[in-house]
């Protein structure tokens, strides 16, 4: 009966030590996916920042381009304009030169 209680005893010991390896075992995968996890959060976080800063500055050239744009446009129908004028201009004078 004795020898049973020790090989029972052995047995018992056995099956901790294995329970407590696979107990280890998982742990290590989970913090093995913790740390995969975290690193995932850090890469998200840092992409979302730098999209974030792109908007902005896209954000920004586009109001500087409206402005440009805008400036242009005006420009544009100032030439234009300019170009009315002078036009009438030429007009008149062909017109005063014809008639002498």
């Amino acid at each position: 009966m004795y020898i049973r209680n020790a090989t029972s005893a052995n047995n018992d010991d056995a099956q901790d030590k294995q329970q407590k390896a696979e107990i280890e075992s998982k742990k290590r995968r989970i913090q093995m996916e913790l740390l995969i996890m975290e690193g995932d959060v850090r890469k998200i976080n840092t992409d979302k920042i730098a999209v974030d800063n792109d908007i902005r500055t896209l954000t920004r050239d586009g109001e500087r381009i409206r402005i440009n744009l805008d400036e242009k446009k005006r420009y544009l129908a100032k030439l234009m304009q300019d170009a009315r004028t002078k036009e009438e201009e030429l007009r008149t004078l062909r017109k005063k030169l014809n008639l002498l």
